[in-house]
């Protein structure tokens, strides 16, 4: 839980924002530089693979990201130590760049946040279970059946039209398996502390 007072979340929210910010305002070229490309990761541009998760198609897919990651921190604020959130968030990342690397090999180049925000609030739901069962269960069959949804349709035509590029459905599915996979690792981890 957030101790009361504690600043190092927030703090790590708000550099998260900037760098997104920072990244945004970028030229186009320099852009290009830091957007996971699997064909420069093979190159051994292995930053690519960090730094693409915080680059977004432009201004409006990185604001619908963080109204998203906004929402996702209000709902769950007090399951969140600054600990669990880096753990949630860098296992989420690394599922999507694994997802997206083995799985989805046809993929060249991949910007957003999205797939880490599907693993952050599966894995606030899984932390909220405890006290908040109902919400906790709504939240998770919501998040379950947007991606069964995505997966059956393959489309989104309006989220396309209004981000301005084509919606990446398999990274959604592989940052909500890292999100599950870390909150359970979590809690049984705490588990084991208290036996």
């Amino acid at each position: 839980m957030q101790k009361n007072g504690s600043w190092r979340l927030p703090v790590l929210l708000l550099l998260l924002v900037l760098s997104t910010v920072l990244l945004q305002a970028l030229p186009e070229a320099a852009q290009l530089q830091v957007r996971y490309d699997r064909a420069a990761i093979l190159l051994g541009e292995g930053w690519r693979l960090f730094s693409g998760h915080l680059l977004h198609l432009g201004w409006v897919h990185l604001a619908l990201n963080l109204a998203g990651l906004g929402l996702i921190v209000a709902l769950f604020w007090q399951y969140w130590s600054t600990l669990k959130f880096v753990f949630v968030f860098l296992f989420s990342l690394a599922a999507v760049d694994v997802g997206l690397w083995w799985f989805s090999p046809e993929v060249g180049w991949y910007v957003g946040l999205s797939g880490i925000l599907h693993g952050l609030l599966i894995a606030g739901a899984v932390f909220s279970f405890q006290r908040e069962r109902a919400f906790s269960i709504a939240v998770m069959v919501i998040v379950i059946g947007k991606l069964a949804w995505e997966q059956i349709t393959r489309t989104s035509a309006g989220t396309e039209k209004l981000i301005g590029g084509h919606v990446l459905f398999d990274a959604h599915l592989y940052g909500f398996t890292g999100g599950l996979i870390a909150a359970i690792l979590l809690l049984l981890s705490h588990k084991e502390k208290n036996t």
